[in-house]
């Protein structure tokens, strides 16, 4: 009996992020800045037929500009990965985020 080849699909998509926000992480949750930033996910898809798996990693980069004049540069990274096998699945995320997610002039 023949096995059927696995479809793999790799995308990439980037989509920009809100023109404003506040980092309460950071600084005061009522301080509101105007953001200027994208997030990229790079990843990957391999479906068998009998198995399916996916992952991926997610990259955001932004500056926020506060009006007092600080400013926030920073970058956050998303590892994904999703497997699923009939009757299990088993999904993984890790965020790797400094605290404050950046630094502050």
């Amino acid at each position: 009996m023949a096995q059927a080849q696995a479809i793999v699909d790799r995308f990439e998509f980037q989509v920009p992020l809100p023109e404003s926000t506040a980092l309460p992480e950071c600084l005061s949750s009522d301080l509101v800045g105007a953001q200027t930033g994208t997030e990229t996910t790079v990843g990957q898809m391999v479906d068998t037929g009998g198995s399916f798996h996916v992952h991926a990693t997610t990259t955001l980069e932004y500056r926020v500009v506060f009006p007092d004049g600080r400013f926030v540069v920073g970058t956050a990274v998303e590892h994904i990965s999703f497997n699923a096998n009939a009757p299990q699945t088993v999904n993984t995320t890790t965020i790797e985020r400094p605290s404050c997610s950046g630094s502050t002039w």
